[in-house]
């Protein structure tokens, strides 16, 4: 718990006790309630409620946690980036003074990380000394490819003293498209998460429909208790749905959240 307040406040959104309540209630509300209508015994229940809420506490609300912060450094490294090439197409400007100029306007994690690299590099320029600090600053971020060859930008800026701007503005150019590419991505899952969401509601009404048929029929719930619920046809249904619909449902979590499809490689010129 502590490592997701960590990573929660890195940017300065601290995570919620309604947040933290919501992600660990909805799967325990969820698997309790097909259990509930599917079984109607107490001591199925209570283990599905429980069974749902670690489920929520263990395996989403930390894929959420670390995907805002991903979202957030990414938004800081982009930030950086531009600011950076706007700042260091004045040719009189070092990339000190352009760290410098810069730190206003980033925030969180990554102003404290800058803030301690320009201070480490205010100490020396000893050329093995400048290559080690910025390996180390991007190491963090080796899966951000295009932000890693912009720091070898002003690494190659330090040793030579001569800044290709233009190497630069691609750079940056092409992490803002991959960061839109990013957004649309997730766009598009949040469409998938809507046909998931749709598919449950479907399964709720079907059972539902059940309940109302044998409220129609018998005036009650009796044929439905005796003819499904506590009935051996009904556990072996209930037995066979309740796991292969988990395992649907834990195999598209998965993916929802696995966004490292968007690590990109461009070559630039030095």
């Amino acid at each position: 718990m502590e490592e997701l307040h960590a990573l929660s406040s890195a940017y300065g959104k601290k995570m919620q006790s309604k947040e933290i309540i919501l992600m660990v209630g909805f799967p325990a509300l969820l698997l309790g309630t097909f259990v509930c209508l599917l079984t109607y015994y107490w001591f199925t229940v209570i283990p599905a409620v429980v069974l749902g809420a670690i489920y929520g506490y263990r395996i989403i609300l930390p894929k959420i946690v670390k995907r805002r912060y991903e979202s957030q450094s990414l938004l800081a490294r982009n930030k950086f980036m531009n600011s950076m090439t706007q700042v260091m197409s004045d040719p009189n400007r070092t990339v000190n003074q352009s760290i410098d100029y810069v730190l206003s306007r980033t925030n969180g994690e990554l102003h404290k990380e800058l803030k301690e690299l320009l201070t480490s590099l205010a100490v020396g320029s000893d050329p093995e000394r400048v290559t080690e600090l910025i390996y180390q600053f991007g190491k963090k971020y080796q899966e951000d490819n295009l932000f890693n060859q912009f720091l070898e930008q002003l690494e190659t800026t330090i040793h030579e003293g001569k800044t290709n701007i233009e190497a630069m503005q691609d750079l940056t150019e092409h992490h803002n498209d991959m960061l839109q590419k990013r957004n649309d991505f997730f766009k598009l899952k949040d469409q998938h998460l809507g046909g998931v969401k749709l598919l449950s509601i479907i399964i709720v009404g079907l059972i539902l429909m059940l309940h109302m048929t044998s409220y129609m029929m018998s005036g009650g719930m009796e044929m439905y208790m005796s003819g499904f619920a506590h009935n051996i046809i009904g556990h072996i249904c209930v037995s066979i749905f309740i796991p292969s619909y988990l395992y649907v449902l834990h195999g598209f979590i998965n993916n929802y959240f696995d966004d490292s499809v968007m690590e990109v490689q461009v070559k630039t010129k030095k």
